[in-house]
Parts: structure tokens; sequence; C-alpha cells
């Protein structure tokens, strides 16, 4: 048996009273019956710029500066600035998060951590994101 599709999506952001009123309202309008109400946390992910920004600046520059591709200094970069420790039943694991698993702001913290690196290692300045340049037209400057 196929699941029905929910009938109404409402959007709740529990940081603002004003979206708990359109819920209570939505829920008064109901008629008598049995309902299922599923609450589901929403993130926002990683955009097509700033995904477009790290893989076609940020990994390409980082890439030359280690001498690795593409997929490599991803990975060099994501255990460097992603990854935390966990202890599961006593052992301890290493955890390595990506962009995907970013949020917007998140993704900005990352691409920061990654300049301060590059800077503070290589005395390369990465530039930062510019909206009215394509990503391919990127460059680095150096001090």
């Amino acid at each position: 048996m196929a699941t029905k599709k929910a009938e109404k999506t409402l959007y709740l952001d529990t940081a603002k009273p004003e979206t708990r009123r359109i819920i209570y309202e939505a829920i008064r309008t109901l008629n008598d019956g049995q309902y299922t109400i599923d609450l589901t946390r929403q993130r926002w992910r990683v955009g097509a710029g700033q995904r477009g920004y790290y893989w076609g600046y940020v990994v390409v520059e980082v890439g030359k500066l280690i001498d690795r591709g593409r997929e490599e200094t991803d990975k060099v970069l994501n255990a460097l600035f992603l990854s935390e420790q966990w202890t599961i039943a006593g052992t301890s694991v290493r955890v390595v998060k990506s962009l995907s698993d970013l949020d917007p702001a998140g993704a900005m913290d990352y691409f920061n951590a990654i300049a301060v690196w590059v800077y503070n290692t290589y005395h390369v300045r990465l530039d930062a994101p510019d909206p009215n340049r394509s990503s391919r037209t990127n460059s680095r400057s150096e001090d």
C-alpha cells in the first residue's frame, strides 16, 4: 500500500514566535479526526555558488600548493578541518565530514579556516568568493 503524500507543509522556525502562531492556526482549522504530524528538521545545504568556489578555486589553488590532484586535495582539507574524534564503545574513532555535510555558514567557516591555514603555511592569500566573477577567473594573490 502506497503512503499518502502530505496534504500540507508548514515551516516552523522555533526562534520566531510568529511561526508558532501559524502552526496553531493551521491545527485549529482541521476537521475532527485523527492526524499524523511529522516534524523534520530543515537544513540549508551548501549551494552551487559555494560548491563552485570550493571545487573551482580553493581545491585547485591548494592542490597546486600541496602538489595533489583535486580529489586528494579535497580529502586532505576535509581531514584537516572537518574531522572529529568520537569515542564509541571505548574505541576512539575519527569521523571526517565533507562540504556536503555543511550549511552555508559552516561552509564559510570551512573556507576561512582553509584560507588562514594557507596563508600561515604558504604565505599565499586566497581570494574571497566574488559574486561578480566566475569561479574559474578567481586568482590567488601573494603577499
